[in-house]
């Protein structure tokens, strides 16, 4: 993964003498990143609920 795919602002890995250490790092930038646009819709989708909810509340007898 490419530095200006990745959306958040983590430091460069620490040397390490395998690849494991970078692998990891990369997968841990990936959920990091998948969390933030998952919280941005989810805030979205809370509110058109709420919407929906006010809605439903104001037609009960």
């Amino acid at each position: 993964m490419s530095d200006d795919q990745n959306s958040t602002n983590l430091p460069s890995p620490p040397n390490a003498q395998g690849g494991r250490v970078s692998t990891g790092w990369q997968q841990l930038s990936l959920v990091l990143g998948f969390f933030s646009r998952i919280d941005t819709k989810l805030s979205v989708v809370l509110g058109i609920d709420l919407g929906m909810l006010a809605l439903v509340a104001t037609r009960l007898p």
